[in-house]
């Protein structure tokens, strides 16, 4: 298999290792050894603004990362969609899927890291720290937001795994699984949507690693004509 190929993969192994990172919100990164407590919504926004003084330069590092996963999520979704367009049938629209989950999934990830970058550039914000609460609800609640990405990703590989020869048994029913807890788990809170499509995620561009998923469409079944 040509490099790039199992380049594509490898991005997406490590995109999905700061999507794991993400729920613990970037704040927290900020704080880290300090005497801040943890932020939530209902912290004061002094209290916030003192976090974010801390150690700005923590936070600006985070956004950073968050620029990176943004380019891995593109270079990894932009292989699969390969994959995918290569494995399904001419004209199979549900091929095409999981491209535009990440393409919204490296849009989200860009308004966080550029929120990132905001929230850090200041290290003194005097009185006027009310408007700082934003960027603690937007670490809390943005996790939501991937529901839909990650959806559409899930959607368009399952179909895809079942319709064709491209991925392994075991992948069809794996990805089957974590559609069905995405759809369980929304409901509950969307924000849980980030670790079934993390997983997939993982599986996904294992995938790309070690082999290329190519391959013609599942003939239909034929019934046997009548004696």
């Amino acid at each position: 298999m040509h490099w790039v190929d199992r380049a594509g993969g490898l991005a997406g192994i490590l995109a999905a290792v700061h999507l794991l990172y993400l729920p613990g919100c970037v704040c927290d990164v900020w704080i880290a050894g300090t005497s801040v407590p943890e932020l939530t919504p209902d912290t004061l926004s002094a209290t916030v603004a003192q976090a974010f003084a801390a150690d700005a330069g923590r936070g600006r590092v985070a956004a950073m990362f968050g620029l990176l996963a943004v380019f891995l999520v593109t270079v990894f979704f932009a292989r699969l969609d390969g994959a995918l367009r290569a494995a399904a049938a001419p004209g199979a629209w549900t091929a095409r899927l999981p491209l535009l989950g990440g393409i919204l999934l490296a849009v989200l990830l860009l308004v966080d890291a550029g929120l990132g970058f905001a929230a850090s550039e200041l290290t003194d914000y005097g009185t006027e720290t009310e408007v700082l609460r934003f960027f603690v609800l937007w670490q809390w609640t943005s996790a939501s937001l991937f529901a839909p990405a990650v959806a559409l990703a899930l959607l368009g590989t399952t179909v895809t795994a079942f319709t064709t020869t491209a991925f392994p048994p075991a992948y069809r029913w794996a990805s089957l699984v974590l559609l069905v807890l995405l759809v369980l788990a929304t409901p509950i809170g969307p924000g849980l949507a980030l670790f079934p499509g993390t997983f997939w995620m993982f599986l996904t561009a294992g995938i790309l690693v070690v082999r290329r998923p190519t391959a013609e469409a599942v003939p239909p079944a034929v019934s046997p004509a009548p004696a």
